[in-house]
């Protein structure tokens, strides 16, 4: 509407300059008595005054773009106003109330959190536990939960200890160990090396420490290339260890000797574990310090609470945990070229 009616504006200033340009024409052809200096006068004179008209123009379209700049800052000020007036901050106060409080229930009810005491899963939890001689209940990460229908290998799942199912000790409630085989899985253990200790707890036995490794065979016998990454250390067992676990004091220790002693007398010095329908075969990342399945053997469904989805290290922050998640689910899309 601004530029329709600008322009019949100045087509009424073009019609007022031929007006005027006619009537000056006109008198210099009535005057033609006068000299020719008097003529180049009066030709002068029309020309100052179509100057004089022209400024007159210019002087109009500056007043008319100012009224239209003046008019949208106007109009941005009470923009401004009405936000701040009329429920601007009420409404963003509003949003701000309600993805704090989805945050917290997510967070709190659907996500469960719980802190892990001990370093049976380091390096990837508790990685600074014991640090500056603090005992492991200072230097502790917070890991986040939620139940789930099926649990894949690798995941790190929160195990409830009901009645010392698992691990003999009133105080310990749950425990945090990775899914290494799922039902109807075969877990084969193998001896890769020995070599002999020297030591003074083996002048009155001879003590070998034995490396081994494992390895996954889904139902058709087809390996499964468990990839085990996390590990910082190789996997091994002493037979002084053997002969301890095989006392009847450690009874919740049985398998672990039934499991290295078959891989130390047996042929093919290897030993396989199929786990049941609706059970899962667990392991703690700090193979050669951590109680598991090797130990209590091939833990319920029911009795796994979830499997961990946010980890909160040591020193961290909530926030800073789920940028490096973001960030990480985003790296798994990432292509070289």
């Amino acid at each position: 509407m601004e530029n329709s009616e600008n322009k019949v504006s100045k087509n009424n200033k073009d019609i007022f300059k031929d007006e005027l340009f006619e009537s000056l024409k006109f008198s210099n052809e009535n005057n033609t008595k006068f000299s020719d200096d008097s003529s180049k006068d009066s030709d002068f004179k029309s020309e100052n005054v179509l100057d004089l008209n022209n400024d007159t123009d210019n002087n109009q379209d500056n007043l008319d773009s100012n009224e239209v700049l003046g008019n949208t800052l106007n109009s941005t000020n009470n923009t401004k106003i009405k936000y701040l007036t009329e429920g601007g901050i009420f409404s963003f106060l509003f949003v701000f109330s309600i993805v704090f409080t989805s945050f917290i229930f997510i967070f709190n009810y659907i996500l469960m959190p719980i802190k892990v005491v001990g370093t049976s899963m380091r390096p990837t939890l508790n990685s600074s536990a014991y640090n500056e001689g603090d005992s492991d209940n200072t230097h502790c990460d917070i890991v986040y939960y939620s139940k789930e229908n099926l649990y894949s290998t690798n995941e790190i799942v929160i195990i409830e200890n009901t009645n010392n199912k698992y691990v003999p000790d009133n105080e310990v409630t749950s425990v945090i160990k990775r899914v290494i085989a799922t039902p109807n899985q075969t877990v084969r253990f193998y001896l890769t090396r020995q070599e002999l200790i020297t030591s003074e707890s083996s002048i009155l036995h001879t003590n070998y420490r034995c490396y081994y490794n494992i390895e996954v065979f889904d139902e058709n016998g087809k390996n499964i290339n468990l990839n085990q990454y996390y590990l910082d250390a190789e996997m091994y067992f002493t037979t002084q260890q053997l002969i301890y676990y095989s006392n009847e004091n450690y009874t919740n220790y049985q398998l672990f000797a039934e499991i290295f002693s078959t891989v130390l007398s047996s042929e093919n010095n290897e030993y396989l574990y199929t786990v049941s329908e609706n059970c899962y075969f667990v392991m703690g990342d700090n193979r050669n310090n951590s109680t598991d399945s090797r130990f209590f053997g091939e833990v319920s469904y029911d009795d796994i609470s979830g499997s961990v989805k946010l980890i909160v290290a040591y020193n961290s922050s909530l926030l800073q945990s789920i940028w490096i998640k973001i960030k990480s689910y985003f790296n798994c899309f990432e292509v070289s070229l």
